[in-house]
């Protein structure tokens, strides 16, 4: 078997326009950037009264992606509990590796002041990795894997 010691150069596509998605509510865009780069916004569209809007920011120079986005959990509300369980979903769920909304509070004990945008950047890294590497200022709001893929296929169709 030859093993081959020179590194293989990678190509990373830089996008030269404003690309956006949207559903209902929500979007997503990127931006020309020498860099990658994100920036997502959970907001509180349920209208709890005591969970604001939290926003993320994430960039390889000034961030740790092992220490500042993936310990963040996956959340839910707690009325979604048994429609999800229901459904089959949610089984091996425990409050260790998951967070539920609640009326009246959050629990367990958040990581991050901001876990929950924290997680939807995680989610939105994940959804986008199977695409080639590129640069862009990625902005979203009220971001969804559904908005994610849409997202993603978007991109594909602006490398052409």
């Amino acid at each position: 078997m030859a093993i081959c010691s020179k590194k293989l150069k990678k190509h990373i596509f830089i996008y030269k326009k404003k690309i956006r998605v949207e559903h209902g509510n929500s979007f997503l865009e990127a931006h020309p950037s020498s860099m990658i780069s994100y920036c997502v916004c959970f907001k509180n569209e349920h209208k709890i009264a005591y969970l604001s809007d939290q926003t993320s920011n994430f960039n390889i120079i000034e961030n740790n992606y092992l220490t500042d986005i993936a310990p963040a959990r996956t959340f839910c509300f707690e009325e979604e509990i048994m429609y999800l369980k229901s459904k089959g979903l949610i089984q091996g769920a425990s409050l260790e590796h998951g967070i539920v909304i609640g009326e009246k509070k959050i629990y367990p004990n958040l990581r991050f002041h901001d876990e929950l945008s924290r997680h939807k950047l995680l989610d939105l890294i994940g959804d986008l990795a199977l695409n080639p590497p590129f640069h862009a200022k990625i902005i979203g709001s009220g971001t969804s894997h559904y908005l994610n893929t849409l997202f993603a296929r978007e991109l594909l169709n602006n490398l052409i």
